[in-house]
C-alpha cells in the first residue's frame, strides 16, 4: 500500500503510480491512496481520519483475518476504520 501526494517532486507521483500497476501486474497486493496536491511524507494529510480509514482498511484486507482468534476474555470492540 502506496499513500502518494500528487504535487510530489521527491518521488513523482506518476513514479508512485507506476510501482503500484507493477506490483499489481505481479500478482502482489497493492494498493494507492492519492493525496491530491500533496508533497512528499504531507503527515498532516496523512493522519486525516478519511486517511487513517482506508489505511486500516487496505491493511484489513491484506492481513484478512477472518480465521483470527479472539483470546479468551477478551471483549471484541467494533471497529471505528472499517466503517
Amino acid at each position: 500500500m502506496q499513500i502518494h501526494g500528487t504535487a510530489d517532486t521527491t518521488v513523482p507521483y506518476v513514479n508512485g503510480k507506476e510501482v503500484n500497476t507493477r506490483a499489481q501486474s505481479v500478482g502482489l497486493s497493492s494498493s494507492l491512496i492519492t493525496l491530491d496536491g500533496a508533497g512528499h511524507v504531507p503527515w498532516d494529510r496523512i493522519l486525516e481520519p478519511k486517511v487513517v480509514a482506508l489505511t486500516m482498511k487496505n491493511i484489513s484486507t491484506v492481513l484478512d483475518l477472518k480465521d483470527a482468534q479472539q483470546p479468551q476474555g477478551c471483549t471484541p470492540q467494533p471497529s471505528i476504520f472499517l466503517k
